[in-house]
């Protein structure tokens, strides 16, 4: 895992999320559980873990409460930090690489499933 840094704004204030060992493990105490187990679940995050590991990634830069933190989620939108939340942790997890896209597989003649027919 290689440590990843982003840069996000929030209004007219810019902010570094840093996600590194660091800040999992801390996102981890204050969880009481492995990030990477709450990650594998089917399940969406959970409000809390979002709030942890959000919190978590930006201790390195902008020392601050759960709750400021909390704050800024509600000025940022919560779509908005799940977003970089997820995203941190992927580039974190596949060394700052994106995911590969999974092949697609070839459809049979006349059926729904592979590229769809030009029309």
């Amino acid at each position: 895992m290689t440590p990843v840094r982003k840069l996000v704004e929030i209004g007219e204030d810019a902010y570094t999320l840093s996600f590194n060992f660091g800040s999992i493990r801390l996102a981890e105490a204050e969880l009481g559980q492995p990030v990477f187990s709450v990650m594998k679940t089917d399940e969406p995050l959970s409000l809390n873990a979002v709030s942890a590991i959000w919190w978590s990634t930006l201790q390195a830069k902008h020392r601050m409460t759960r709750e400021g933190a909390d704050a800024l989620v509600d000025k940022a939108g919560v779509d908005a930090v799940i977003e970089w939340v997820i995203t941190g942790l992927g580039e974190y997890i596949t060394d700052g690489k994106a995911k590969p896209e999974p092949e697609e597989k070839p459809g049979k003649a006349g059926s729904s499933r592979g590229k769809p027919r030009a029309k």
